[in-house]
């Protein structure tokens, strides 16, 4: 008996395309977030670095326009920063796709823009602690 292969080898055709729109039409925020969050994990690499790259460009989500750059909690709700962070921890599509969001200048969002600026600043890498 062979045992499972991992998650990432197992190839489910649109997979991404499906919880992606599962991700547009939900209002839930838990939901929203464990899908970006599953997204480093399908071996539909360049779908899912696609579908984090278009909610990386999304706007600012509506309550959060007056929210502080500064304030210490960035990314909590799923959104622009999430799909940001989750890029760079993608390895090499992931820092592609955040170098071509920093060149276009194509994130809207100015607190994900901060962290996509600090990314930058580090090579589009996360530094390791």
């Amino acid at each position: 008996m062979r045992s499972p292969q991992p998650v990432a080898q197992i190839r489910y055709a649109g997979v991404v395309a499906r919880v992606a729109r599962v991700y547009h039409q939900s209002t839930d925020e838990g939901v929203r977030r464990e899908i970006l969050d599953w997204m480093p994990y399908q071996a539909e690499r360049t779908e899912a670095v696609a579908f984090l790259e278009e909610v990386a460009r999304q706007p600012t989500p509506a309550g959060r326009e007056n929210l502080s750059v500064t304030e210490d909690v960035p990314m909590r709700r799923p959104g622009p920063g999430v799909a940001v962070s989750t890029l760079a921890d993608m390895g090499p599509q992931g820092e592609a796709a955040l170098r071509r969001l920093h060149a276009q200048g194509a994130v809207q969002d100015p607190r994900t823009r901060a962290v996509l600026k600090n990314l930058a600043s580090q090579g589009f890498r996360r530094k390791k602690m």
